[in-house]
């Protein structure tokens, strides 16, 4: 029964999700191709795959002191939306067919850990989906070709690339999923604990943090470029740090997600 309940939750990563993909991925080649036309009318010069990805997680540069900064709303956006696809189905399962199916088998904590599998692979299909975009644009615009200087520095306010190939691949391709993973997790446990609204605000708070607060211990700054050592010169931010960060905040959200799944009151 175990087994059946964890395939479920895996079969439920589509099901779930499909629409929400389906918006994201219309979404980000609509945004891609904008930004493409921008960059040309002002280069003469069309966007390339990495291009495309350093704009998607160029976030924001820190915040100095008595500096005033607007927020990337396009940023924004993106890691709010990954929060909403993560949301939702573990509560809403909780009290529907997700019920029926704790209840017969009697194990707890089978169901949490299929939700746990549930929200590790829809972040998974979120940056599946948000690479096949890019890719899908840049097939058309520039290609597969590496970073270029003079986009890079339209785009990113003139910063220039302070380090290149496996650096770059680890902050815009690796990092940014273990982080996600890392808030996602924890969102859906502080969810399930309590409601769904006080995960979206975990979010919220994190996202913030990540805007106002330049620090290694912030995870929000994780998933900005702008703030790592591919960009800025004499950074802060450490991918092992980050690394531990991720699984610390990863492991304590399962376990204690575990914990409280064993007491609490379903039918509430």
């Amino acid at each position: 029964m175990n087994l059946k309940i964890i395939w479920y939750d895996i079969r439920a990563v589509w099901n779930e999700n499909k629409i929400k993909y389906a918006v994201l991925a219309v979404f980000i080649m609509l945004a891609c191709v904008c930004c493409n036309h921008s960059c040309k009318e002002a280069l003469s010069v069309d966007m390339g795959f990495w291009d495309y990805i350093i704009w998607n997680f160029r976030g924001m540069k820190a915040i100095r002191k008595n500096q005033y900064i607007v927020p990337n709303a396009y940023w924004v956006f993106i890691w709010l939306y990954l929060a909403v696809i993560v949301g939702v189905y573990p509560v809403k399962d909780l009290h529907m067919a997700g019920q029926q199916i704790l209840l017969k088998s009697g194990n707890r904590k089978a169901w949490w850990f299929g939700k746990v599998i549930w929200n590790i692979l829809s972040v998974l299909g979120f940056y599946l989906v948000l690479y096949l975009s890019v890719t899908a644009v840049s097939i058309v615009t520039g290609g597969f070709k590496a970073a270029q200087p003079e986009v890079t520095a339209f785009l990113l306010e003139n910063e220039q690339i302070e380090n290149e190939g496996t650096t770059l691949y680890i902050y815009a391709l690796v990092l940014p999923v273990i982080i996600s993973i890392a808030i996602s997790v924890t969102q859906m446990m502080i969810a399930v604990v309590f409601q769904s609204m006080m995960g979206y605000i975990w979010v919220c708070f994190i996202l913030a943090a990540g805007i106002f607060v330049y620090s290694p211990y912030s995870l929000g700054n994780y998933l900005m470029l702008m703030r790592t050592p591919v960009f800025m010169h004499g950074s802060v931010l450490n991918v092992l740090w980050a690394v531990m960060l991720s699984i610390l905040f990863t492991a304590a959200s399962v376990a204690i997600g575990s914990i409280v799944i064993e007491k609490k009151n379903i039918y509430s």
